[in-house]
C-alpha cells in the first residue's frame, strides 16, 4: 500500500458540506484515511474571492499516482467543481501533495506538489498531522518547511 497525502480546499457554496462530501468520497477510495483540522484562510493568489476552508489528509492505496489523480478529478466533478480560471474560486480542489517518497515530473502530474512550500494553508495543517514527514525534494521535514515559511512571513 502506498501513502498518499493530499490537500482539500473550497470557497464556493456550502464549504463545510463540500469538505464532508469530499472526505466521504476519499474514504471510499483510500484506506485508513486521516485528516487535519479545518482552517479558514484568505485567498493567496487571486485575492478578489471568498475565503477558503482548507484541510489536509492522507490515506493508503494500491492505485498508481496517475490513477489517484484521475480519481481525485472524478471526485471534484462529483462535488460540482466547474472550470474557472487559475487560482480562481472552486467548489472543491483536491491536490496530491505526496505519493510515498516519489518524485514525478510529467506534463499531467508533479509530485511533490510544486507550490506546497509557499502555502501556509497546506503546511500548517500538514504540520499538525505529519510534522516528521520528509519531503523527497528538499530532504526537510514538514515541520522544518513550515517553520521556514513562518519565518519568511514574519521577516
Amino acid at each position: 500500500m502506498n501513502k498518499v497525502i493530499f490537500a482539500l480546499g473550497t470557497n464556493v457554496g456550502d464549504k463545510p458540506l463540500n469538505l464532508n462530501k469530499s472526505k466521504e468520497l476519499l474514504d471510499s477510495f483510500l484506506q485508513n484515511t486521516y485528516y487535519s483540522s479545518v482552517i479558514e484562510t484568505e485567498p493567496q493568489y487571486e485575492l478578489n474571492q471568498d475565503s477558503f476552508l482548507n484541510q489536509v489528509g492522507y490515506g493508503y492505496t494500491d492505485s498508481s499516482p496517475e490513477e489517484v489523480l484521475q480519481q481525485f478529478k472524478i471526485f471534484e466533478n462529483k462535488i460540482g467543481r466547474t472550470p474557472t480560471y487559475r487560482f480562481g474560486p472552486r467548489e472543491i480542489d483536491i491536490d496530491i501533495l505526496f505519493y510515498e517518497d516519489h518524485i514525478i515530473n510529467s506534463p499531467d502530474l508533479v509530485i511533490p506538489h510544486p507550490r506546497l512550500y509557499e502555502r501556509s494553508f497546506v503546511l500548517a495543517p500538514l504540520n499538525e498531522i505529519e510534522p516528521e514527514w520528509i519531503c523527497p525534494n528538499t530532504r526537510k521535514t514538514i515541520q522544518q518547511l513550515h517553520q521556514e515559511l513562518v519565518t519568511i512571513s514574519t521577516d
